[in-house]
């Protein structure tokens, strides 16, 4: 009789050991779970709040400081982003020993500039990685395509350039996009603004 209690005992405590390693292998699971939802949601929120730097200039844009709609990117927008890409591409290890971004990493961010012609519709990249560019440059391309006409700098003369986005990585992120000038109605590129763009990029 002895025996036999002793018996329901170490039989009980095996069942009493099971069923904690049962339950605590329940709520490890669970706990992990939520960590991985946690950690998908957290991922997709980091990947969209970085697209959006670039998706933003998709389609009109109102400001909510100063309340105005900004429909396409300036020169100034261009070279912000231009700065990120670089300080990004520095971080994701995707520089070369020469100092230019590794263009075979995905983890790479790219930025072109093209001319968009107003008669026929043709965009032609003109000039390509302006995040490699130097900060000298970056102030010529400022003082020299902002404006339309720096003799009379004002809202309405600012140069406008429209994103096309050329790739996302496999993770979803942008990493290669084409700002090209945008003439209004009625406006001519071609021969003035255009031109001069292809020749000054070309010249870097």
């Amino acid at each position: 009789m002895e025996n036999l209690s002793k018996a329901l005992l170490i039989a009980g405590g095996v069942l009493i050991a099971i069923l904690l390693v049962s339950l605590a292998t329940r709520v490890f699971n669970s706990a992990s779970e939520v960590s991985k939802a946690y950690n998908a949601s957290a991922e997709t929120t980091d990947i969209n709040t970085f697209n959006t730097k670039f998706t933003r200039f998709i389609g009109a844009v109102t400001d909510g400081a100063s309340n105005e709609t900004q429909q396409y990117a300036t020169m100034h927008d261009i070279i912000t982003l231009a700065n990120f890409a670089k300080d990004h591409n520095h971080k994701e290890n995707a520089i070369l020993a020469t100092g230019f971004t590794d263009t075979q990493n995905p983890a790479a961010v790219r930025i072109d500039i093209g001319t968009r012609d107003t008669f026929n519709g043709t965009i032609k990249t003109v000039g390509t990685n302006i995040q490699d560019l130097t900060q000298d440059n970056y102030n010529v391309l400022m003082s020299r395509f902002h404006y339309k006409d720096n003799n009379n700098p004002n809202s309405n003369s600012i140069i406008t350039y429209k994103i096309d986005i050329q790739s996302y990585n496999p993770v979803g992120r942008v990493n290669h996009v084409l700002f090209y000038t945008q003439p209004a109605a009625g406006e001519n590129y071609k021969d003035t603004i255009n031109n001069n763009l292809e020749n000054t990029l070309n010249s870097f």
